[in-house]
């Protein structure tokens, strides 16, 4: 999706206020989101959405957006935003993206760490 690096920054450089309108504006059709979260420029962007919206609304959105999660893993920006919805949004917060494939191991595509949340730190 075009605009992916527009939205991105119109977000960050935002009023607050602004910004969450922006998200909302997004989130408002899934289609763009999904767009967004499969493309080098806009899966940073589709995340900063999802992370402006209050947990209500960020539910709403990944219940739909779980709807397309074989589109998502379709694509590598797609199945790396899928992995930091996991850990930036929290494990559970958002069920539909919980990726037990990816716990207990370092998923070095998407450059994050994904754990399982039972294990504690000291735990192999």
């Amino acid at each position: 999706a075009a605009g992916g690096s527009i939205i991105g920054a119109a977000m960050t450089h935002a009023a607050p206020k602004d910004m969450l309108w922006i998200a909302r504006a997004v989130a408002q059709d899934l289609q763009i989101l999904l767009a967004l979260a499969r493309t080098k420029e806009g899966h940073a962007s589709a995340l900063l959405v999802l992370q402006t919206l209050p947990r209500r609304e960020q539910e709403r959105t990944c219940a739909g957006l779980s709807q397309c999660l074989d589109k998502l893993k379709a694509s590598k920006f797609g199945r790396k935003f899928v992995a930091r919805i996991y850990i930036v949004l929290g494990q559970g917060q958002c069920p539909a993206f919980d990726l037990p494939e990816c716990t207990r191991r370092v998923c070095t595509d998407f450059d994050v760490e994904v754990r399982d949340p039972g294990l504690s730190s000291d735990s192999p």
